[in-house]
């Protein structure tokens, strides 16, 4: 009885460990066109096997002034950036986290600027 019990434990707290996982690969969307976007999991990206993909956003910020800028690289090699000096779109890029999904898009009447930046953080994203 104590061995069933004690395997049934055991059993237990190995699922419980093991927790959900999504692995979302980079995605870009319309590929050097206006309507262009990009997604993925940074964790995913990071841990990718064909060294090639990435994405995430880079903030500067020089005397009370920031900016940010979204970029992204798939496996097949397609890149997407877009540029921003929006509060809002800088306080979500600045949430990213190893366990982050990143989703940028540009502005189709200027095609260098970030139209919309989502981050979604969880532990079901896999981290690096």
């Amino acid at each position: 009885m104590k061995r069933n019990i004690l395997a049934a434990l055991v059993a237990m707290s190995a699922s419980a460990l093991a927790g959900a996982k999504l692995t979302s690969p980079v995605v870009i969307q319309y590929p050097n066109t206006p309507n262009a976007y990009a997604y993925g999991a940074l964790g995913a990206a990071h841990n990718s096997a064909d060294n090639t993909q990435y994405i995430g956003c880079d903030i500067t910020g020089i005397g009370g002034f920031r900016t940010m800028t979204c970029s992204a690289r798939d496996s097949q090699s397609n890149y997407v950036a877009c540029y921003t000096q929006d509060a809002a779109e800088i306080d979500a890029g600045s949430n990213l986290t190893s366990n982050s999904w990143l989703y940028f898009n540009l502005e189709y009447d200027n095609p260098t600027a970030c139209l919309q930046v989502r981050v979604l953080t969880s532990s079901k994203y896999a981290g690096f």
